[in-house]
Order: C-alpha cells, then structure tokens, then sequence
C-alpha cells in the first residue's frame, strides 16, 4: 500500500537524518579519538618498558642483596680476624720469645765455651810447621772448611 511505502520512506528519511547526526560528531571527534589512541598506545609501550624496567631492577636488586650479604659475611670475617690478631700476635711474639731465649742460652752457654776451646787451641799454621809431613789435601781442605764454618758461625750470631 501507499501509506505503508510512506511510512517507510520517513523512517528511512528519519533513520538517515539521525545517522548523518551521528556521523558529523564522530567524524569531528575523529582528530582527537586518534590522538587518545596514540596516548593509549604510546601509555602501553611506557607501561611495557617499565614493567621491563622493574623486571630487570627486581634482578639488579637481588644481585644487588646477595652482594650485600656476601659482603657483610666478609665484614664479619674480618672483624673476627682483628679480634684475634691481639691473640695471634701474642702467641706468635712468645714463640719469638721462646726462640730469642734459646739463642741467648746457645750464645752464652754451648757457643761461648767453643769460643774458650777455640782461643787454647794453638795456631794451625804452628801446627803445620811443627808437624814435617804434609797433610793430605782431603785434611786441608777440612780444615778450611772448619775455619771458614767457625768465622761463619761469628758473623750470623
């Protein structure tokens, strides 16, 4: 009928006028829909780099703690060194004192008495003019040996 193709065509005139309506504040909110799609995208991509960020800080960090804790066990060791280096050193001096003392009973007691003996002892060169044979070369080079060892032994003490 011709009332129903009337009534169609109105709503379809009406449907048009109220598309085109909508389509004049969309396209004039299309700039601005755009750039919030760019702040959108370019607010994921900062909030990817940081979540990024705060992975690699997170394994920076416990880097970081264990380094911490490595070096506060170092700290502790040597704080326990200094706390006995007073006790180390004193039983490293009383061994020295030890030492010291069986040098002063070797100079005064066993070294000084050589030293007696070695001044009663007549001259080796009086002896070799006194005795006509020679001395083998092994003795003479014996003797040498016992007069260079006792002018060594004088020296070091």
């Amino acid at each position: 009928s011709d009332f129903d193709k009337v009534v169609i065509q109105q709503l379809e005139h009406t449907f048009t006028r109220l598309i085109a309506g909508f389509d004049e504040p969309l396209a004039a909110a299309a700039p601005a829909r755009d750039e919030r799609a760019a702040a959108v995208q370019a607010a994921q991509k900062a909030a990817e780099a940081a979540e990024q960020d705060v992975a690699t800080r997170g394994e920076e960090l416990c880097a970081a703690q264990a380094a911490a804790k490595a070096g506060a066990s170092a700290v502790k060791a040597a704080h326990k060194v200094v706390d006995n280096w007073l006790k180390d050193s004193k039983v490293l001096m009383d061994g020295f004192d030890q030492l010291c003392a069986q040098v002063a009973s070797l100079t005064s007691g066993p070294l000084l008495a050589f030293e007696e003996l070695k001044d009663l002892m007549p001259e080796l060169e009086a002896v070799k003019e006194a005795d006509a044979s020679p001395l083998p070369k092994a003795a003479a080079a014996e003797t040498a040996e016992v007069e260079e060892g006792s002018n060594a032994a004088e020296t070091t003490c």
